[in-house]
């Protein structure tokens, strides 16, 4: 049996992720929060509890405690972030902490070579790891890269104004990815399997498939053949360094 999750505090609810997760623990009958820093003007709906806090260890604290679960959707500029929230949550009581991990799996051998900035999670979930003995639990999630957030931003090499694709290679090389909703609806899962997932990485996948297949589907919805370029794949990681490198 699966040890009672009920009381859920989401951080980062404001942002793609967090507000597809907001729903899905919503829907599944949670009693949710929401962390907000002092400044934010986000809105949330009338039945979250909404905790304002300057992220000082006492206000992190007063914030956590009687939660159950913490559920962290945080961007990229506040990773490091997450580590006075886990600290926080351990004094405050709380039982398990989903990181903001999610994307690629961080622990595939070529995931830090190719994206040093993925290092921030990998020292997240292994800060989470060594503390365990002091009664916290922790999940992992991979998702793959966000399809439907991803298209539109350009991150699968698909300019949606423009009408053309950049294939790494030949655009032939399968991989897997998730849509927000499904992502969203995979948390509100694992808090409630919380014995199964205790300490665990857990992948998830909406499709499995490729740049080339993506592009079939774009041209039959559009109606009309996209300009393609073909580009090594060495030479596309080279790219994202140097675009990396300059923020």
């Amino acid at each position: 049996m699966s040890q009672m999750l009920k009381n859920v505090m989401l951080v980062g609810a404001g942002g793609n992720l967090g507000t597809h997760v907001l729903q899905s623990l919503i829907e599944a009958k949670f009693n949710v929060s929401v962390m907000s820093r002092a400044s934010s003007k986000a809105a949330f709906p009338e039945n979250v509890r909404v905790y304002k806090t300057d992220y000082s260890e006492s206000s992190l604290i007063s914030a956590l405690e009687g939660h159950d679960a913490v559920v962290s959707t945080i961007g990229g500029s506040g990773l490091k972030e997450q580590q006075k929230i886990i600290d926080a949550a351990i004094i405050a009581g709380v039982k398990r902490f989903i990181p903001s991990e999610y994307g690629i799996d961080i622990c595939h051998p070529k995931a830090l070579e190719i994206v040093p900035f993925f290092n921030q999670k990998e020292q997240i979930n292994t800060y989470l790891k060594s503390k365990e003995s002091q009664g916290i639990t922790w999940t992992s999630i991979a998702t793959g890269p966000f399809l439907d957030w991803g298209l539109g931003a350009g991150l699968f090499g698909f300019d949606l104004k423009n009408r053309a694709a950049t294939f790494v290679d030949q655009g032939t090389q399968p991989f897997s990815t998730t849509i927000l909703p499904t992502i969203g609806k995979a948390i509100a899962s694992v808090l409630i399997h919380s014995s199964d997932t205790a300490n665990k990485r857990i992948f998830i996948h909406s499709f499995r498939t490729t740049q080339h297949q993506l592009l079939q589907i774009l041209e039959r919805q559009t109606g009309t053949p996209w300009k393609v370029n073909y580009v090594p794949a060495d030479e596309m990681i080279s790219i994202g360094r140097q675009k990396m490198s300059r923020g």
